[in-house]
């Protein structure tokens, strides 16, 4: 950061002097040839620490007045510190709402949150809110079948600090029951053939990819 304060047509010539709070942090002024004093303020670092800190230049040239100042709160882009996903279950079943809440800390000005399953994103029934430095936010999450093993990320990043997001992930695991099809017709011709006193022949086709199951008996 970089700030500069010039002072005109002082006699004496002032000096001038960069206050953090109320500490001298640069009295270090220049005298021109056309009556300006100046002092060009380098600040090397900006830190959290400095949130709300008064910067202040005063210009002095006798003991006789108090001498003029001007104050600069300091406002700064703060980067998420924590990323958080809360409430977690240890098992899903497949077509049922949960709640599920992300907690971000530290990010100024509050920072942007999105739900994400894989590379899918989740944009609908998601609140966000906000207090002080802290934003929850919560989604309904529905899982499904094909979810099982996915991840679910909480992202979140400062809009004005693209560069410094952060993110928490949980993976899913869905409980969901086999959905499976009793197939007569192309088992048909067995069942002709093969029935008798002990029973029949039949053929069972899953309907879930991720279980494929055939059973003879």
């Amino acid at each position: 950061m970089k700030e500069h304060q010039n002072a005109e047509n002082r006699n004496p010539r002032p000096s001038l002097i960069w206050y953090l709070e109320n500490t001298i942090i640069d009295e270090t002024f220049e005298e021109e040839d056309n009556g300006v004093t100046s002092n060009a303020l380098t600040f090397p670092r900006l830190g959290r620490e400095h949130l709300n800190a008064r910067l202040s230049c005063q210009a002095s040239n006798t003991n006789l007045s108090p001498p003029p100042s001007k104050l600069l709160i300091l406002n700064i882009n703060l980067r998420p510190l924590s990323v958080q996903i809360v409430k977690k279950q240890e098992q899903l079943s497949a077509n049922r709402s949960y709640e599920v809440e992300c907690i971000v800390t530290g990010s100024r000005p509050a920072p942007k949150i999105t739900w994400w399953i894989g590379s899918r994103p989740l944009r609908d029934n998601v609140i966000n809110f906000s207090q002080s430095n802290l934003t929850r936010s919560v989604v309904q999450l529905v899982p499904e079948a094909q979810d099982h093993g996915r991840v679910l990320i909480c992202h979140a990043e400062n809009p004005l600090l693209r560069a410094k997001s952060l993110e928490d992930t949980l993976k899913l695991a869905v409980q969901y029951s086999t959905a499976f099809l009793l197939d007569f017709a192309r088992g048909a011709q067995y069942l002709a053939s093969r029935f008798c006193d002990m029973g029949f022949y039949a053929l069972v086709y899953s309907s879930i990819i991720a279980n494929k199951l055939v059973i003879k008996q």
